[in-house]
């Protein structure tokens, strides 16, 4: 220990290097027998660091298209010698390199002293990752591209949106809460011949889903199956998307032609 002093509340103590978490119970053990009575907390400042490692093995057996998984990233970090530095934040993200590409990148957050020694220490080491030496590399920090909650478009947040809201569900005018009342495949039709029921509470919804986002058929636009999902820390992927569609608009063609897939 270099120097304490009285700060926050209570002191802050100056070391030589961040402490173990050993060490740390040390220091708490220390107080606890010096002041029996006093309730002491005992910690370090944090904060986070980001860090990637490129081209990680993504299919890890071709005959039966096993692929890998956070999990997996999780236990060759615990099996690791760097795995004292390795103290995860989150669970690692996997963002394969592309649709054919056997890689990936595996981007993850650990925490880490104010200074970010843990990541000085990590930065340009190897891990072996399923027989694969993958360097470790620092990485800017993502929020991820934000999916508005009133046009159900990716790209801006809810309380900017300028659009007019929309159903995740049915694309109709309509919230989410209100599809059942208010979308035609749901609320029944009791003037039919036969009359039409509507879903019942808890069922599945018996019409088809549209995509907002991608446009194709099967799923909504939050759902992991859709494109947009795979790619929501790449902000200019979706930018880069939407301005196909829009350019596909301005050619003049009319409203009903179907818009390309993304």
């Amino acid at each position: 220990m270099l120097a304490g002093a009285v700060a926050y509340g209570g002191w802050s103590l100056t070391l030589t290097e961040v402490p173990s978490q050993v060490e740390v119970d040390h220091i708490r053990g220390y107080l606890h027998r010096k002041l029996p009575d006093a309730v002491a907390w005992v910690g370090l400042p944090s904060s986070k660091s980001f860090l990637r490692l490129p081209n990680v093995p993504f299919i890890l057996d071709a005959k039966s298209n096993l692929r890998i998984k956070p999990e997996d990233i999780a236990r060759a970090f615990e099996a690791s010698p760097l795995r004292s530095d390795l103290v995860l934040a989150g669970p690692p993200r996997v963002v394969r390199n592309s649709k054919s590409s056997t890689r990936c990148d595996v981007f993850f957050d650990i925490w880490d002293s104010q200074q970010g020694l843990r990541a000085q220490r990590l930065i340009k080491k190897e891990l072996l990752i399923y027989g694969q030496k993958c360097v470790i590399q620092a990485a800017r920090a993502s929020p991820g591209t934000p999916l508005c909650q009133t046009c159900w478009k990716w790209g801006h947040p809810t309380k900017a949106c300028q659009g007019r809201l929309r159903c995740p569900i049915c694309g109709g005018p309509h919230s989410q809460n209100e599809h059942r009342h208010q979308c035609g495949g749901c609320k029944g039709n009791a003037k039919a011949n036969p009359p039409v029921l509507p879903t019942p509470p808890g069922a599945e919804c018996p019409h088809s889903w549209k995509c907002l986002a991608c446009r194709r058929d099967g799923h909504r636009v939050f759902d992991r199956k859709c494109p947009f999902w795979d790619h929501r820390f790449d902000r200019a992927w979706a930018v880069a998307k939407y301005s196909e569609v829009r350019a596909h608009q301005q050619r003049g063609r009319s409203s009903t032609h179907t818009l390309p897939y993304v």
